[in-house]
């Protein structure tokens, strides 16, 4: 059963990404939401190998992006979404999982 996991809390000052990525599984998405979205300019070498290694693409917020003014670091490793596509993300997984 694949599930969304959901991220608030910057990468820099949290280690809930770590603890995510250690619980992901192939076929699980993961959503950059609030602070979280600091992880476009965070993300350390092994946490962007352990993504590629269960071929989980990133996504973000893109309100959240805006909002923090970092819309010029968004890259191709990160899939921007609106609430539409939050809301299909999250119809997507039958579990969902907030990371605090």
């Amino acid at each position: 059963m694949s599930s969304l996991h959901i991220i608030n809390k910057s990468p820099l000052s949290h280690s809930c990404l770590d603890e995510c990525l250690s619980c992901c599984q192939q076929g699980d998405d993961i959503l950059f939401i609030e602070d979280g979205v600091l992880a476009l300019c965070s993300l350390k070498p092994q946490q962007q190998q352990q993504l590629a290694a269960l071929a989980i693409q990133p996504h973000v917020l893109a309100a959240d992006v805006a909002a923090r003014g970092l819309v010029d670091k968004l890259s191709a490793a990160f899939q921007s979404s609106d609430d539409t596509g939050f809301v299909a993300l999250c119809v997507k997984h039958p579990k969902s999982i907030s990371w605090f």
